[in-house]
């Protein structure tokens, strides 16, 4: 299923991943091995985690990488598949600011929007305006069915639409 999975994948076409390093920490060492080029989306704070958070990872001539990724995080929640016209850079930091978020007593917090099981929750129930404002950095993002009984053969899918994000269940299927 694996390779059904990696093609369409592909066919999907990201640039970039989304990493839950403290879930599935071998395709960070993976990419850092091969040079790829990945960034942590913790800021100066949370610096003493870095190993354990969310990464950034560009996936121009990853192939390998998106395989490992595949089959080490067999569940999907450790990642999000994403296409963006950005930069690494700017959409670093577009990412990392989404990342922590301020209460309503003013303390800040991490938001796990890179936890596909957070994610999802998020975006389904926000408002229309909101949940555009919060993809605006990413074209499209694409991560594993949270449901136990279909992770493995399909996908959610949000894009950009002209009257704003809207998500699908995308069918994986068999070559």
């Amino acid at each position: 299923m694996t390779m059904v999975k990696e093609n369409s994948l592909k066919a999907f076409g990201p640039n970039y991943l989304v990493l839950d390093a403290a879930l599935c920490p071998e395709p960070l060492w993976f990419a850092k091995g091969a040079g790829a080029e990945c960034h942590s989306l913790f800021d100066y704070r949370d610096q003493a985690l870095v190993d354990n958070g969310p990464w950034l990872l560009h996936l121009a001539g990853q192939d390998e990488l998106i395989k490992l990724m595949l089959e080490k995080d067999t569940h999907g929640h450790s990642a999000l598949w994403c296409k963006s016209e950005l930069a690494l850079q700017p959409l670093k930091e577009a990412l990392g600011q989404r990342l922590y978020a301020v209460k309503p007593d003013g303390e800040t917090t991490r938001f796990r929007f890179y936890d596909p099981r957070v994610l999802h929750h998020y975006l389904t129930e926000e408002t229309q305006a909101r949940r555009d404002a919060f993809l605006e950095p990413l074209g499209a993002v694409l991560y594993a069915s949270l449901n136990p009984f279909r992770f493995n053969s399909h996908w959610l899918y949000w894009q950009r639409e002209p009257d704003g994000y809207g998500c699908q269940a995308i069918s994986i299927k068999e070559d």
